[in-house]
């Protein structure tokens, strides 16, 4: 089995600040942003609840509020004269 190329180690705040900057950025240019789900997973019934986090991607996508559509709680019906 080949060696591992890079060792996994904590980042530092500047190193997280600056990644969540530029993939701020990112998701911006892309009109995507992204959603943290946590999971609960255990090996077996004996064992302790480990929690795994997934990341699902989303597209933006504008909320238009229609204009010719009628409030239902509005009496908007034709007026004798």
């Amino acid at each position: 089995m080949p060696e591992p190329k890079y060792k996994l180690s904590d980042c530092t705040k500047e190193e997280s600040d600056a990644f969540m900057k530029d993939f701020g950025e990112l998701l911006n240019k892309h009109s995507l942003y992204f959603e943290p789900v946590p999971q609960f997973t255990r090996k077996s019934l004996t064992s302790p609840w480990e929690i795994q986090t997934q990341i699902f991607l989303q597209k933006k996508s504008e909320i238009v509020e229609p204009e010719s559509v009628p409030s239902p709680f509005a009496d908007e019906s034709p007026k004798e004269a």
